[in-house]
């Protein structure tokens, strides 16, 4: 499978559900899939204008293409950076945020390196704001091998997010 049917795979799993844009640009980088999906739930009493609380949920899903026949662990560890960067440009703590998650997809055209798939499955990021009382963000990170045996690789944040992406 090429990178853009993939694209166009993932367009159209998402779009049920989620915000999709295809591309996207976040500052100078550009992904290929962009997918955002908001979930607000509300308790109140006798009518809709008195709100006793609301939770919301965000998900980020960020897909890029690398173009190479071998991904390092370099590539991954620099794609993993760039999402760290993003969490303040996507993440909106507030009294009513619950969660968010970012998934950070990475297509590879060929096979990525042990040192790359280790760097993957022990990735870890969790952010709190203000002790949880407003929220926090994890960071899943999954490597799917595009063109060839589909294989995909995520750590623990990414093991639910990864079923999106198998082909």
């Amino acid at each position: 499978m090429e990178n853009q049917q993939f694209v166009e795979e993932l367009k159209r799993r998402f779009n049920a559900y989620y915000d999709v844009y295809a591309p996207k640009v976040f500052g100078e980088r550009e992904y290929d899939l962009y997918a955002h999906y908001f979930e607000r739930n509300e308790r109140y009493v006798a009518s809709r204008k008195v709100v006793i609380y609301g939770i919301e949920q965000n998900e980020h899903v960020l897909y890029r293409y690398i173009d190479s026949d071998t991904v390092t662990e370099e590539d991954v560890a620099a794609f993993a950076s760039e999402l760290e960067a993003l969490v303040p440009q996507l993440v909106h703590p507030s009294s009513e945020h619950m969660a968010s998650l970012v998934v950070g997809c990475l297509g590879v055209k060929g096979a990525a390196t042990k040192e790359a798939e280790n760097f993957v499955r022990k990735y870890k990021y969790y952010k709190s704001f203000r002790f949880g009382f407003h929220g926090w963000v994890n960071i899943a990170l999954v490597l799917v091998d595009v063109h060839g045996t589909s294989k995909l690789i995520s750590n623990r944040a990414g093991r639910k997010a990864k079923k999106k992406f198998h082909l």
